[in-house]
C-alpha cells in the first residue's frame, strides 16, 4: 500500500447513487464554474480585440 504525504487529506469513499450504481465525488461543480469562467474571459477577450481594431465602423455593420 502507497503512502500519502501528510498534507494530502484522506478521499472519501464513493457512495452508492440511486440506481446503485457508485458516484465518485471529483468536485464536477467547480469544473463547471472553471468551464463557465473560461468561456466568459474567451468572450470578454473577444470584444476588446474587436473593439480595439474598430470592428464597429466596418462597413454594413459587418460586427454590429
Amino acid at each position: 500500500m502507497s503512502q500519502r504525504p501528510p498534507s494530502v487529506p484522506p478521499v472519501p469513499p464513493a457512495s452508492p447513487g440511486p440506481s446503485g450504481r457508485t458516484l465518485a465525488r471529483h468536485g464536477w461543480v467547480q469544473a463547471l464554474g472553471t468551464v463557465l469562467a473560461g468561456l466568459v474571459a474567451m468572450g470578454v477577450v473577444a470584444a476588446l480585440g474587436l473593439w480595439a481594431a474598430g470592428a464597429a465602423d466596418l462597413p454594413d455593420n459587418a460586427f454590429p
